[in-house]
């Protein structure tokens, strides 16, 4: 018995690359072409089936190299243009703060992402005010670029770093950076005495701080999702002895002062009291940390923390000054 042969569903990686170029070279010649059309020019040449050819076209439009425009239509893309819009997938996010008597600190943020669609040749970081230093390093490469607050569309500070090539997703690589910046004084370390008393009859809510970290679903260069197993972690490091007592977490939508989100900050507090792992709110000594797995774009995840009274940090920083040895400088004798 026979029949017409059935045309392979799977091809090798030099007919992949093949195809992919053929598939290129019809967008090319023929732009404006919906999906049935230019599945249709491809088999001219092509003795492959329809479901073939749309996972390799999948996979150019993944990469970047075909682009697929509102009408539904088929453009070439074009490798070196901007990578607005390329599309992040992040594993894990670590960052730390460690706070200085004087309310100054540094602070450190790793990351590991991959590209997953589109290319990448700039990543950017809004600060919220110059910072003293900034050191950074990435596996990737890069320069470091800056952009001051007068001059940058948020009036923030606006800092990057451009690669000498695109990450596409072709390389299927994780990649990893690490920014250190220092900031003067830019905690709060006691209650403010001026602060505004609320009406009679209305309960005082008690003087607080927090170090807040927020993943955005997407910013100017790129859009951001985490991956199935994805990890969290944020870290405060007091001075020693800082008078710091009550400490929660809290998980708000957008930013550190959106709503709160009920549902994903019960799941936190939840992790926090459970001792088969470190997951959660712990602390150990003048170290607090925030671990959490799975977390969610969009959200904010902030460590609170109540401030002391003027009092009690002026008696806690005179106990600190104290504490410093003094140098006493040798006076050189004449020898007669």
């Amino acid at each position: 018995m026979t029949g017409t042969p059935r045309r392979p569903a799977t091809i090798s990686g030099l007919r992949a690359h093949e195809l992919e170029t053929v598939i290129r070279a019809v967008v090319q010649s023929h732009p404006g072409l919906k999906f049935g059309a230019l599945v249709r020019g491809v088999q001219l040449t092509q003795s492959l089936s329809r479901r073939t050819i749309a996972r390799h076209l999948s996979r150019l439009v993944r990469f970047g190299d075909v682009t697929l425009l509102t009408d539904h239509s088929y453009a070439l893309g074009k490798p070196g243009e901007s990578a607005r819009g390329a599309e992040l997938e992040l594993r894990w996010e670590d960052y730390a703060d460690v706070i200085r008597p004087d309310g100054s600190a540094v602070m450190t943020s790793e990351k590991e992402f991959r590209v997953v669609s589109g290319q990448l040749d700039r990543l950017e970081f809004v600060l919220p005010k110059p910072p003293g230093l900034f050191h950074w390093w990435c596996t990737a490469g890069g320069r470091v670029s800056h952009l001051p607050a007068s001059r940058s569309p948020n009036r923030m500070e606006l800092y990057g770093i451009d690669f000498p090539s695109p990450l596409t997703p072709r390389e299927g690589r994780w990649h990893r950076y690490k920014l250190s910046m220092e900031f003067r004084r830019i905690h709060q370390m006691a209650d403010s005495p001026h602060r505004v008393l609320p009406s009679r009859g209305t309960p005082s809510a008690p003087p607080s701080h927090s170090f807040s970290v927020t993943v955005h679903s997407e910013n100017r260069t790129s859009r951001f999702r985490w991956s199935p197993n994805a990890h969290l972690r944020v870290g405060v490091v007091f001075p020693y002895g800082y008078p710091v007592e009550r400490v929660r977490a809290a998980v708000r939508f957008g930013s550190e002062l959106g709503p709160v989100d009920t549902a994903e900050e019960l799941r936190v507090v939840r992790l926090g009291t459970e001792e088969r792992h470190s997951d959660g709110l712990r602390r150990t000594g003048n170290m607090v940390t925030l671990s959490v797995p799975r977390p969610q774009i969009g959200r904010n995840y902030q460590i609170e923390w109540a401030l002391p009274s003027v009092a009690r940090w002026d008696r806690w920083l005179r106990t600190v000054h104290a504490s410093v040895p003094r140098t006493t400088s040798k006076r050189s004798t004449r020898s007669s």
